[in-house]
């Protein structure tokens, strides 16, 4: 259930600064204070959906909205819901012409809202910004890993993820590309990016934009309560559904396919509700029939390497129990009615024989 508790805005603002919280404790004041501290903070708005929040981060929200009465929108989620829900909740609630993500245990840059505003005003024709960032270990850290963004290319950008943590988009394009797919729990920011670029022109903001902080955590995602392969197992699912098979291939993702085959590859969970994936992807059809080679080649493949990985299956079968595992081997390699063939006419001549 979300209580909103947002105090009602009288305009629109020109950011939306999108904030999905749950076990924040540690980072939120500061994360608040960077915000205050945006060169164009006055025409901005915070969305906090908050998931489970203690007495301790409850406080310091509400110290925050005393300073800045106009520039919080607080949403309370009990019980925790997946992070690409929680975004979801705050494109609803957002009044921004623009909105981006504010992830609790980032840092921007002062100015770095100003700029990529900035960048959108002066190319009308570009539906989203991103730019360079510095990846840190530890919390309140200035030098790290510097991170060099590539400028915009449809291509390179439907198949990789390469805007960043500090990217920012046109709120009237949710109607266009749709909103984060919930049932990813690790990839739904890369699903929603890769719709971005099929839909619409990127520009990069030139300049450091933050510094993104990566200690395996996740504070804003609640990542380390998720689990250990899912990463891998949802970028198996986004190179599936937009035929990216020659990816997964060279990411030695064939291990990863049976888990990803369990979500639903053509449609987004959207508040509750299946909706297609080629209602937000233009010529999406036409795309997939377009690749049908590239994916019969790949399950060509794909068979190949499972009966070369499962090849010593039947030992291990007999220590762990897997019987479960050997159906589903031969179902995938199209073996199944072969083998029950096989096992049918083996008992008839056993029958036979007595």
């Amino acid at each position: 259930m979300m209580h909103g508790m947002g105090v009602g805005k009288s305009e629109m603002k020109k950011v939306s600064i999108l904030c999905p919280c749950f076990k924040g404790e540690r980072y939120l004041a500061a994360f608040l204070e960077n915000m205050s501290q945006q060169t164009i903070f006055h025409e901005c708005e915070v969305v906090l959906d908050h998931n489970e929040p203690s007495e301790r981060e409850l406080k310091i929200v509400a110290d925050f909205e005393r300073r800045f009465p106009d520039a919080l929108v607080h949403q309370i989620v009990r019980p925790v819901v997946p992070v690409s829900a929680s975004i979801n909740n705050c494109i609803r609630a957002a009044s921004g012409i623009y909105l981006c993500i504010g992830n609790v245990d980032d840092h921007r840059t002062p100015d770095s809202l100003e700029r990529m505003c900035s960048t959108l005003d002066v190319n009308p024709d570009a539906g989203f910004t991103y730019g360079d960032f510095v990846i840190v270990d530890g919390l309140g850290k200035r030098e790290g890993r510097f991170v060099h963004c590539p400028e915009f290319e449809r291509n390179q950008f439907t198949r990789g993820f390469f805007l960043g943590p500090f990217f920012m988009w046109r709120a009237d394009l949710v109607s266009k590309v749709g909103y984060w797919d919930e049932q990813l729990r690790s990839g739904s920011d890369f699903d929603f990016v890769v719709r971005l670029a099929y839909s619409c022109m990127g520009k990069k903001t030139w300049g450091n934009l933050g510094f993104y902080l990566n200690t395996g955590e996740g504070a804003s995602r609640g990542a380390k309560h998720l689990p250990r392969n899912i990463q891998p197992v949802e970028r198996t699912v986004i190179e599936l559904r937009y035929g990216a098979y020659d990816k997964t291939e060279f990411l030695d993702g064939y291990q990863y396919v049976r888990q990803a085959r369990r979500y639903r590859l053509d449609h987004l969970l959207i508040n509750g509700e299946w909706q297609p994936v080629e209602r937000y992807v233009p010529n999406y059809r036409q795309m997939m029939a377009e690749r049908e080679p590239e994916r019969l080649a790949f399950e060509r493949n794909y068979r190949r390497w499972l009966l070369q990985h499962y090849a010593t299956m039947p030992a291990r079968m007999l220590r762990n129990g897997g019987r479960s595992a050997a159906r589903w081997v031969l179902q995938a390699l199209g073996l199944l009615d072969t083998a029950r063939t096989w096992r049918d006419g083996g008992s008839l001549r056993r029958e036979g024989r007595r």
